[in-house]
Formats: structure tokens, sequence, C-alpha cells
């Protein structure tokens, strides 16, 4: 740990915020932790410090609507011509929903083929050409809905597309909030091609190993929804190959793999239940002591109704 540290130590909790978070006495070697703050739907509430030398915070258990951004992947190549219409219908309807929950939400989308947009006449939706890189938006009803509605079908001769380019184009791309949910939504009926994999009209330098690692490390839920047996040449991964990266990398984000063609209300109920029920507690240390703190570790010690889901407690240095 360096002299000056700004450390960030992450816990996914379920279940929403409980009763009492006392977090773990951090006071070693002369280094003394004076104050602490929880985020929580972006809002901070200043952490109580306890005789023991811990800190606490009492929230009460209840469901209410939380931050989420959204990027939509769709393959949008001719042999999607006979589902485009379904996905259309499904993402408006999905949005739609969010909407009237009044849901926190922000949005985005890619399209792809071999080439991912915005480039080879694909597309890329983006609120505001004033600031680089592609930028979410919270107006559903404005330019996203006719960024949606513009969806169509073309091109694509052959069957494998760049799935995995666009996927990784949807995460590094936008302006992701540090805290909200991260949800991507996929829609493609095709297999891909990935690093090393030559002769298709299209390239992708990521393996799909590295993308599902990307997902999970990123704090992303997948949620994918495509053909069973997708489409596929020798170019590329088999079908089998393809299905099985799909369902399972969505299954191991959190998220959930559907048949290419299911009801946005089917996806829309797992998403929902997902906003409802996970939150991301951000613990953030400054090392200002002026000797080297190594390793640094915090705990929560969850109330009734959560459950922490990732490494309790966290460590930062070998």
């Amino acid at each position: 740990m360096r002299r000056i540290l700004y450390a960030l130590m992450g816990f996914v909790v379920s279940g929403l915020l409980a009763q009492s978070l006392p977090v773990d006495q951090l006071s070693q070697n002369g280094f003394k932790v004076t104050d602490m703050s929880f985020i929580y739907r972006g809002v901070r509430y200043p952490m109580k410090r306890t005789l023991d030398g811990e800190f606490a915070i009492d929230l009460g258990c209840r469901i209410d609507t939380g931050a989420v951004d959204i990027v939509f992947v769709v393959d949008n190549t001719g042999s999607m011509s006979g589902t485009i219409s379904g996905v259309r219908s499904n993402i408006n309807g999905f949005i739609s929903e969010l909407d009237s929950r009044g849901y926190d939400y922000r949005l985005g989308g890619v399209e792809y083929g071999d080439e991912v947009g915005p480039s080879g006449g694909r597309r890329e939706y983006d609120s505001t050409s004033a600031i680089p890189g592609a930028q979410m938006t919270s107006d559903y009803w404005g330019s996203f809905q006719t960024w949606v509605n513009g969806i169509s079908a073309w091109g694509g001769a052959d069957s494998p597309e760049n799935a995995l380019c666009a996927i990784e184009a949807a995460m590094n791309d936008y302006d992701w909030r540090p805290d909200a949910l991260h949800i991507l939504i996929f829609f493609t009926d095709a297999a891909y091609y990935e690093c090393g994999m030559y002769g298709c009209d299209g390239y992708c330098a990521y393996c799909d190993e590295d993308v599902a690692n990307d997902i999970l490390a990123g704090g992303f839920v997948l949620f994918a929804s495509t053909s069973s047996s997708p489409y596929t040449s020798s170019c590329a991964v088999s079908s089998a190959t393809a299905y099985n990266w799909y369902r399972n990398t969505a299954i191991s984000s959190g998220g959930n793999w559907y048949s290419l063609g299911t009801s946005w209300s089917v996806i829309f109920a797992d998403v929902v239940a997902l906003i409802d029920t996970f939150e991301v507690v951000n613990l953030c240390v400054t090392n200002n002591s002026g000797t080297t703190i190594n390793p640094g570790a915090a705990t929560i010690y969850p109330g009734a109704c959560i459950s922490v889901l990732s490494s309790n407690p966290q460590t930062y240095g070998p």
C-alpha cells in the first residue's frame, strides 16, 4: 500500500440495506480512520463512530427504486430481419415500463454486425457529441426512442458476427455511473468470432474468456436473448460454443439467458428483481499517516435482511 492511498473496496449485497452496518476497526501502526460515510442510491450517509473504534450506520430494510444504467447491444444484420421488429418492441416495452415505475435509469445502445457502431453504418447511441465518448440518456421519450425505432436489419452475408467487440464497446465507450447497477441486454441469432480467428468478414481482438472476465470484473450484469442454435460458419466458433458462452456468461454475471423472441415482460421482471435487491457498497480509505499500512481490511456485518455476496472481509494489498 502506497503512503498516500486511495483504496476502493467493493462489497456486493443482496436483500437491500439492513440494520446496523458496523465496519471493522482499521486502526493499526498509527493509521487512524477519523470518519466514514456510506453511499446508497447516490446519497451519502455519515457513519457514527462507536466506542470500540468501529463505524456503524442504521438503515431500515426497504424496497425502493434504484439507479440503473442499461445498454442494449443489438445484432441488426439481415438474418435478424424476422425478429428485429420484436426486438424493437421488446426494448420499447421494457423501457416504457421502467419509466412508468419511476426508476432512476439511463440508457445507451450499440448496433453491430461485422462492424460495431459507430462504424460501417452501424449505430451507437450518443446523447451529445459535445462530450468525448458515448453518453447515455435519461430521456427515453426523446432521442433514445427515436434511436430504438431506427433499428433495422440489413447486411451481414455471413452468419457469425462481431458480438464480443460489441459487448466490449458497450462496456468501454459509455459513461457508466459508479453508484448505479450496470446492465447489458444483448440480442443475436448468430455465433461470434474471437481473437486469432480470421477468414470472416470482420475481426475481433478479444477472446471470449477475456470478455467474460471483463464483464465480471467490471460488475456488469448480462441478460442475453439469443438463438439456442446460433448461425455460424467455419471461420468462427461452433454454434454450441456460442450458445454456451452466451448462456453461461449471462448466468455467471448474475443475469439470465432467454430464447430470442422472449417477451420483454419476462426480461423486465428479472431486471427489476435485480435492481430491487442488489447494492454495491464501496469503502474508500485514504492513508495520510506517512507510514505504510499493508494490507488493509474491512468487514461488513449485515443485519437480518441482507446477505453479503462478495468476499467479506475484503483486503487491499498482498
